[in-house]
């Protein structure tokens, strides 16, 4: 090394030169001591194709021995006390992409609004030097050193002169992408003319439509290899020590498509409200548009006709007006207009500004696939062995090296049991995958009003084969789950099952040594909690068994006192089963009748404040078991149909309030039966094939291979009965129905409510779980 380079070395750690490697203060690994950065070569031109170079050169301080905590960065070595390191890392990459419009390249009629894509080729290589030094040397010098005397481990021989404690390691990288969008934007803009429907006295409404569609496909796939040399710092007394090998290699492979549909609309010129403003008039007087113009245009309450008066009563009731004023004549009576005319008033305001704003409805659909792999080698070399097999220029460490450097870690692994001189630590292989599918529809109207969800479906699955041993393991992880937002409140609901081998030294490769699991979770997040919050969280912590049914009177009350003044409220439910309990539950789960999982499903529907019979648990399952047990059995076809029967059922049965808010169900219509019903139209099917799952989850057997082969289409059967939240509460309460009879299972069940709230620093999370007796 020149001394204009060694200058430079040391110019670039100015003071740091002169510290001490055992200082403490050197920022822990993997943050850089110091760092060079070569210059990136870019075209100085505008062009669809760029090409980048650069590389720079990094040193790391290692002093403690948190630096060698293992993990794939971390060094080969084990940590000495009494000593220090300094590594030394040269990354080089370069990188080619190629960008374009791709809008000249289709037909007029198909052209979209934006049309684009772009592929991407890069590669890295990265070379590590890693030397021990008494831990009173300068940094400057033990840089400067390193540095006149490189070693790569690319090289054979640099691997025969390392010392013990040293290492040299090499990674190879390399990266493909591409990417494709699409856009068609305009699809429909129209003005909408005279509409007589909507638009009274010949007025005229404008609908401005606009309507989007857009579409996208990437493809990344990205490789790695890690190999390392590092020479042992024990060594027998009449050998070297030896060198030790480890290499890690890995692929993923991932793909990613989406599809998204969009429309815009809002009222442009000419009145907007017109007809619109009569019907919503009439819903909140609850009287007819004339009768209202009536009340508002009479000189006083002796000019009302009998009609008029019982619709006056019938107003002042709806509006909250005080009846107190129908007694003190002309007075009350301007008082009472005044107050209608208020009302009216603020209608028209409220059904301007909406119709001025700008409406969205939007749908999404995503999909992503990953492939992913990973093999780990670990081995000892006997140098001294290797290279005495072979003649003098190629040697078995020559052609163990040029095995490894190539990744050809199969043929590394029988080439040592012929040749000697290699004792194999660790040959591991993994290979997995993980599939995503999400799809959602949002709606908006202005910024003052947001909704929409998105259902989302997971798998995920791994496979570990020990080539040593021959044991393989396996995992599989199947979710469902739904996350949706009303107007700054969130709703989320997620079911997770998994299996997998278990770790545990001496376990079975059979279904007697696997772990399963199945969570069950639903959250809320509300802007404040009020009574009725707290009830419908209360009433399904109860379902679940989290908090015993002799507080429940007590709780809500409990909860929105603790609660008054928060805001951004998170409250959480959660049901988890693992290892006995799943056992239990999946055994029973097969061979549960109709009439069990109608009772649930009663049991499960939504609490309501209005309505008492709605409020009592035990009342839900006596009325609607029956409503379930006919969905159950596929009597009807027309939810609907069945809701109105079923009302008549209840009012025969003295339910009159409950027969009138059934009556009333259609889609739609919150928390009623015949909205659940039409929500579930597979109901049935759904139950019979949760059934057919747990029976099919029962029997897996076989090794790790046929175990993941038979749980992944189980999962897909049972997976269905969770796409609703009513679902998902009925099947906690199955649980504790199937399980709460033998109290050691039960108790073996987690029940867990958390609630957080409060803000940054202040946000505390409360959790409560249901302890072993309390039932």
């Amino acid at each position: 090394m020149s001394n204009l380079d060694r200058d430079r070395i040391l110019a670039v750690l100015a003071e740091d030169g002169k510290r001490l490697l055992s200082d403490p203060a050197f920022p822990r690994h993997p943050a850089a001591a110091f760092e060079m950065q070569g210059e990136m070569i870019r075209p100085s031109h505008p062009s669809p194709v760029g090409l980048s170079i650069g590389g720079s050169v990094s040193g790391f301080v290692l002093n403690d021995r948190a630096d060698f905590g293992g993990g794939r960065a971390a060094p080969p070595v084990d940590f000495q006390a009494g000593s220090a390191w300094l590594k030394l890392v040269w990354t080089g990459e370069a990188e080619v992409e190629a960008a374009g419009d791709l809008l000249g390249r289709l037909p007029a009629w198909l052209r979209p609004e934006v049309a684009d894509g772009a592929a991407t080729r890069s590669a890295a290589l990265g070379l590590e030097d890693g030397r021990r030094h008494p831990p009173a040397t300068e940094l400057g010098n033990a840089a400067v050193g390193q540095l006149e005397s490189l070693r790569w481990a690319v090289l054979p021989d640099a691997i025969r002169a390392l010392r013990p404690g040293d290492w040299v390691a090499v990674r190879k990288s390399g990266r493909l992408g591409g990417r494709i969008s699409v856009r068609w934007g305009d699809l429909l803009t129209v003005g909408l003319g005279r509409l007589a429907d909507l638009v009274a006295g010949g007025e005229t409404l404008n609908v401005e439509v606009r309507a989007t569609l857009s579409a996208g496909f990437s493809v990344r796939l990205n490789d790695e290899y890690r190999l390392a040399f590092a020479r042992s710092s024990e060594g027998r007394a009449d050998a070297a020590p030896a060198v030790l090998v480890s290499a890690r290699k890995s692929f993923r492979r991932k793909r990613t498509e989406r599809i998204g549909a969009g429309v815009r609309f809002r009222f442009a010129a000419g009145d907007p409200l017109g007809g619109v403003l009569r019907p919503v008039v009439e819903a909140v007087f609850e009287a007819p548009w004339g009768v209202v113009d009536e009340i508002l245009a009479a000189a006083g309450l002796a000019d009302l006709t009998p009609l008029q008066r019982r619709y006056l009563r019938k107003i002042i009731q709806r509006l909250g007006i005080d009846p107190v004023l129908l007694d003190r004549a002309e007075a009350g009576f301007d008082a009472i207009r005044a107050r209608m005319e208020e009302v009216r008033a603020e209608i028209e305001r409220r059904l301007a500004r909406v119709a001025l704003d700008a409406a969205r409805l939007a749908f999404t659909f995503d999909y992503s696939m990953v492939h992913r792999g990973e093999t780990l080698f670990g081995a000892e070399l006997d140098l001294d062995a290797l290279d005495g097999r072979e003649g003098a220029e190629v040697t078995g460490f020559d052609r163990l090296h040029g095995q490894l450097m190539e990744g050809d870690l199969t043929g590394v692994l029988s080439l040592p049991r012929a040749a000697g001189g290699v004792r194999v630590t660790e040959f591991l292989g993994r290979r997995g995958w993980d599939r995503t599918k999400t799809w959602g529809l949002g709606l908006g109207v202005g910024k003052r009003f947001s909704a929409g969800g998105k259902s989302k479906v997971g798998l995920s699955e791994e496979i570990e084969e020990d080539h040593l041993t021959g044991r393989t393991r396996f995992s599989f992880r199947g979710m469902r789950s739904y996350a949706g937002n009303w107007g700054g409140d969130e709703l989320e609901w997620r079911t997770t099952l998994g299996v997998r081998s278990s770790t545990r030294q001496g376990a079975p490769d059979g279904p007697e040594g696997w772990i399963h699991y199945l969570h069950f979770m639903v959250r809320r997040t509300e802007t404040h909690v009020s009574l009725a919050d707290a009830g419908r969280v209360v009433d399904l912590a109860v379902a679940w068994g989290v908090i015993p049914r002799r507080l429940a009177r007590a709780w809500p009350r409990r909860m929105t006192g603790r609660l008054a003044g928060e805001r951004d409220v998170d409250i959480s439910l959660h049901l988890r089963l693992s290892n006995r309990p799943f056992g239990a539950l999946i055994r029973k789960l097969g061979g549960v009748s109709d009439a069990a999982v109608a009772e649930a499903l009663a049991e499960a529907m939504p609490w309501r404040d209005d309505l008492a019979a709605r409020r009592d648990p035990r009342a839900r399952r006596n009325l609607y078991a029956g409503f379930w047990l006919a969905v159950l059995g596929g009597e009807s076809t027309d939810p609907v149909g069945l809701a109105r029967s079923f009302s008549k059922e209840l009012k025969d049965r003295g339910q009159t309030d409950l027969a009138r808010f059934e009556r009333k169900s259609r889609p739609f219509w919150p928390g009623s039966a015949g909205e659940l019903a039409a929500l579930n139209p597979r109901c049935r099917r759904q139950w019979q094939d949760l059934r057919a799952g747990a029976r099919a989850m029962a029997g897996a057997g076989g090794g790790p291979k046929e175990a993941a082969a038979s749980v992944k289409p189980a999962f897909r059967l049972m997976r269905g009965a969770w796409e609703q939240i009513h679902h998902v509460r009925a099947m906690g309460v199955l649980v504790r129905e199937l399980l709460a009879g033998d109290p050691e299972v039960w108790g073996r069940t987690t029940r867990t409510l958390r609630i957080a709230h409060g803000a940054g620093d202040e946000r505390v999370v409360e959790t409560i779980t249901a302890s072993p007796d309390q039932d």
